[in-house]
């Protein structure tokens, strides 16, 4: 939260607020990768990157560049940063800070979901 309660969004906010502010969501999407296209479903989303499962049947690693494409979100570019396959864990590429798809999403999802452990 920012001054007077105001919600804050940024990419530039430390990794542990970013997971304190993640919105739960499940939404249709599409990952593109070099070779192809995935069908993805977001299953969060923060000010810093998205959650998301894909097909089992495919892999992702960490530190692969992906464009992910959903209606509200857009095309944003991110990074894998961690895999419990199928779900997966991916950063907004640095160079988008943080792009307006990803604002517009994150505002449309409510208040955030609060983190239990």
């Amino acid at each position: 939260m920012g001054l007077l309660g105001e919600e804050r969004f940024s990419a530039v906010q430390p990794f542990d607020h970013r997971r304190r502010d993640r919105r739960e969501c499940d939404l249709g999407a599409a990952v593109i990768i070099s070779h192809g296209e995935l069908r993805a479903r977001i299953v969060n989303i923060s000010a810093g990157g998205i959650g998301f499962t894909i097909d089992p049947m495919l892999g992702l690693k960490p530190g692969e560049r992906i464009l992910m494409r959903q209606e509200t979100l857009g095309e944003i570019r991110c990074v894998i940063r961690w895999s419990l396959h199928p779900r997966y864990g991916a950063a907004f590429d640095p160079d988008d800070r943080t792009p307006q798809g990803a604002r517009t999403l994150y505002d449309s999802l409510g208040p955030e979901t609060p983190q239990t452990g």
